[in-house]
């Protein structure tokens, strides 16, 4: 498979697992009642339509039962401060389930699914104040149709579940035929994840799915199989291939293992470029962990093993590749407020020395430094320009999803501060100039340049040839002159770095004026 599509392929498969809290934005503050019986997987099962193929499964309760959780007291206020730097997860949701239908061709998600259990039921009314949606009923079910991200929809006391995108029609029919007898449920593949013990697990169904023709001509291309005579045998080896599952395992360390099923029983020279060509694919998609460089491979049958320890630096890349929207009020289980007779609230709001308040500004304030930590520390270790710039805009993503409800506006300018830079860090290290006003601590850049690029788009082939299967000569020449764009840059990206920690600091001395608390000290 060519390297750039299996990469965002590979991509999606190591990262999707990180979006468990999509679903859950406003929704964990339900007014509680007696506990509820969870329901069993099956029951959730019949809800998985069978043309998604893609499932990821986040047990926070075992999670946070854990060794290290314990110790670390991961579970205080309701949540996971480690947690809290790698996902936006709300407090209280047990078990979250997330279901994908991508297609490989265009590398497009068609529909997703998202399913959260609670131990105890809860309402929609916080999804609703959040999304500025309204109430609905769509077969027979409470909804929330919520203004851009689809319905969400009450299962069962305890269970929500969102369907994007949100067609009305669609989502009854789909909730019909989920109640109906004889509902398929996901493929056998699935399945099995979905009934697997593991803690985190991401499966993807990839029967069917790998086109021969397509797959020979661009192995040819990797840099681990170009110019080798295994270039056969590993096509007709990932001709084969049923799918590929991801487990995350945490105890007193984290460790990670992929496991990719084929067919048949496998061995021989083919399996020998099993873990250097997914090293290749990940690496050329921006998605390269330095994690599974130190990863061991085992052959079981019909299955490849990689196993590895995952660093708390590579769990927070791993689970920025996809964020979580802002949820409302996630840091603490503040209580809701009460409003008395005369229409006035019974609980004044928080002051700005309130115990929660600063909690709030302090988990924000870690969210947004905590990225900045991961990409400096990190970034010596990248091997190239595009991972460092796939992380830079991750780290993006994930601190524009993080909740501003009761955030010091100063902080909040931080944040959207920090995030814009990141993402001018990212085109910078794709090509892009970048000019840095130090006067007023601005970063501008040219969207409309377009720097050299080289790569395979499934409908044209490389360097936007019109047949698929064609190849391009000049890479070499094209990555130089994109290279030399890049290092050009290097001067304007140190100048943003210097910006970053100037504004940090100042900040810093700042909120520890304002709150008598200094939240670098507060890291963990």
């Amino acid at each position: 498979m060519h390297t750039k599509r299996l990469g965002e392929t590979m991509r999606s498969v190591v990262a999707l697992f990180a979006v468990t809290a999509l679903l859950m934005g406003g929704v964990a503050h339900g007014q509680p009642t007696e506990a509820s019986q969870g329901p069993n997987l099956q029951e959730l099962a019949r809800y998985i339509p069978a043309e998604m193929n893609t499932l990821a499964v986040l047990r926070i309760d075992e999670v946070l039962q854990t060794t290290r959780a314990k110790s670390e007291g991961w579970a205080d206020t309701g949540r996971s401060q480690f947690l809290q730097n790698a996902a936006n997860i709300p407090p209280g949701v047990s078990l979250v389930i997330r279901a994908f239908e991508f297609h490989l061709e265009d590398s497009h998600v068609s529909r997703t699914l998202g399913m959260g259990v609670w131990p105890r039921p809860l309402g929609l009314g916080g999804f609703l104040k959040q999304t500025n949606g309204h109430f609905d009923t769509v077969a027979s079910l409470k909804a929330v149709r919520a203004a851009d991200r689809g319905y969400v929809i009450q299962l069962k006391p305890n269970v929500l579940a969102r369907m994007t995108p949100g067609h009305r029609q669609e989502i009854a029919r789909w909730i019909q035929g989920a109640k109906a007898e004889g509902a398929p449920g996901p493929s056998a593949f699935l399945d099995a994840a979905l009934n697997s013990k593991d803690q985190i697990v991401l499966a993807y169904d990839m029967q069917d799915m790998v086109d021969p023709g397509i797959v020979r001509k661009m192995l040819g291309q990797t840099a681990t199989l170009g110019g080798t005579d295994a270039v056969d045998s590993v096509a007709r080896l990932l001709e084969r291939i049923q799918g590929v599952r991801l487990t995350v395992h945490v105890d007193k360390e984290i460790s990670g293992q992929i496991v990719i099923e084929f067919e048949g029983a496998i061995g021989g020279k083919p399996t020998q470029y099993i873990k250097p060509l997914l090293l290749e694919v990940l690496s050329n998609s921006g998605a390269y962990l330095e994690d599974l460089d130190s990863s061991t491979i085992k052959l079981d049958g019909s299955r490849a093993v990689l196993d590895f320890a995952l660093s708390d630096v590579g769990f927070r890349q791993v689970m920025s590749l996809v964020t979580a929207p802002a949820t409302e009020d996630t840091s603490t289980e503040s209580a809701p407020e009460v409003v008395s007779p005369g229409g006035k609230p019974v609980n004044p709001p928080p002051s700005g020395n309130d115990k929660g308040q600063i909690a709030r500004n302090r988990n924000y304030y870690t969210a947004v430094t905590q990225c900045l930590d991961d990409l400096q520390n990190g970034g010596k270790k990248r091997r190239n320009y595009e991972q460092m710039a796939v992380w830079h805009e991750n780290f993006a993503k994930k601190i524009e999803g993080l909740s501003i409800d009761g955030i010091d506006p100063e902080l909040q300018e931080f944040g959207t501060h920090v995030s814009s830079n990141l993402r001018a860090l990212a085109v910078s290290l794709r090509g892009v100039p970048i000019e840095v006003n130090r006067l007023n601590n601005s970063v501008t850049y040219d969207v409309n340049y377009y720097p050299p690029t080289y790569g395979f788009t499934w409908g044209t082939g490389f360097g936007g040839t019109p047949a698929m299967t064609q190849v391009n000569t000049n890479q070499g020449q094209i990555r130089a002159e994109q290279a030399s764009v890049i290092a050009a840059g290097e001067k304007q990206r140190e100048q943003v770095w210097n910006l970053l920690s100037d504004e940090r600091q100042q900040l810093r001395q700042k909120l520890q004026q304002k709150y008598g608390t200094d939240f670098e000290g507060a890291r963990r």
